[in-house]
């Protein structure tokens, strides 16, 4: 079986989530007996570029607001070229683009949905953001979709009336069990901290922990916070910062997944206060990394992070201060949540994630 996949996402993201999730997929289908092809004409990913990944196309530095627009049409030109090619018998579509390639050859069409944010949460979209009309238009042409969790496909039956026999669920992994780190791993704070992991704008709720951190004396005294991730703080996050007193408190990190992973290790929590999440990745990356995790348990979070997650209400933050500061003074706690966190990570792997969508493969051969 050929299957292709068109790489969109990859000039679309210079690193993130989804490109990650295909460079971990891809490899994974090929040693299960598959054919594949990545298709990137012109791609700007980092991740891709340094990867071993067979890829039909190249890197190039030439994506800003002049020449973006130039390079999509021109990727979606060769990529039509490649499926004619190719011929292959599925095109799984990497993100949601009006790229006509269903159909081509006679090759079935798959998608993976990630989220329904830009539908739930349009007021934190820019106006002229239209990413739920490609999205539309690209499950109507699929032949089978596939949701990375439960919380997903329940949100595209309910949002636009898919029907469920379109839709399954594959869960996303984690290669962290994997990634080793020096027995004293380098220290980037003077207190015990908690972590907090990636974007940081609207429905990700990262402000409720600069709240935590002002109302609780203890926090203030005994915890630091270090964000990983999400780009500099922005001129209002700073200034909140500065109001709170809370620089001392604060530490901006950016890095690698060896980085992560040390900072995971050496954590008192992870804390995922998001009003919303299609999966959410860096819990399962927390539980495998024997990190507890404090997580708010909207949109799949629950899901993901079951019994081995403590949860707390989004929109309270006493609460999230009772929880941060209880797994910071009990250890038995602490260590109840890790030990559940190990044993539920087990369930997420990149392996099991392959399996299951190569069955789907195989059902539209």
């Amino acid at each position: 079986m050929r299957i292709f996949y068109d790489g969109h996402i990859f000039s679309s993201q210079k690193y993130g989530g989804i490109s990650r999730y295909f460079l971990n997929l891809i490899p994974l289908i090929a040693k299960l007996g598959q054919d594949v092809l990545l298709g990137a004409p012109f791609h700007r990913n980092l991740d891709l570029y340094n990867s071993t990944i067979h890829c039909k196309g190249n890197y190039t530095s030439l994506y800003y607001l002049k020449l973006s627009p130039i390079l999509y049409y021109l990727n979606s030109f060769i990529q039509s070229g490649n499926v004619l090619n190719y011929n292959p018998s599925i095109i799984h579509k990497t993100y949601y683009n009006n790229l006509k390639l269903n159909g081509m050859n006679g090759a079935k069409l798959i998608i993976t949905v990630y989220d329904m944010i830009h539908e739930l949460f349009p007021q934190y979209f820019n106006i002229f953001d239209r990413t739920s009309d490609a999205k539309f238009e690209a499950l109507i042409n699929a032949d089978q979709i596939i949701a990375i969790s439960e919380r997903t496909k329940s949100d595209l039956i309910y949002l636009y009336g898919i029907s469920p026999d379109k839709i399954d669920v594959v869960h996303l992994g984690s290669n962290f069990n994997y990634i080793k780190i020096p027995q004293e791993p380098k220290s980037y704070s003077s207190k015990p901290y908690f972590l907090y992991v990636g974007s940081r704008s609207g429905y990700k709720n990262f402000q409720i922990i600069l709240d935590a951190f002002n109302r609780s004396k203890y926090l203030r005294t005994h915890a630091n916070l270090i964000a990983y991730g999400g780009g500099s703080f922005d001129n209002n996050e700073l200034s909140c910062i500065g109001r709170y007193s809370l620089s001392s408190n604060i530490i901006h990190l950016f890095g690698d997944d060896f980085l992560l992973k040390q900072l995971m290790t050496s954590s008192s929590a992870l804390i995922y206060p998001s009003l919303y999440e299609g999966f959410g990745l860096p819990v399962v990356e927390a539980m495998s990394s024997s990190c507890p995790v404090i997580s708010s348990g909207c949109g799949s979070l629950a899901e993901v992070g079951g019994t081995a997650s403590i949860y707390f209400d989004p929109a309270n933050v006493n609460d999230l201060i009772s929880v941060m500061e209880h797994t910071m003074t009990d250890d038995n706690f602490r260590r109840h949540h890790i030990n559940l966190g190990d044993k539920r990570s087990n369930l997420f792997t990149w392996d099991r994630c392959a399996t299951k969508t190569n069955e789907i493969y195989k059902r539209f051969s």
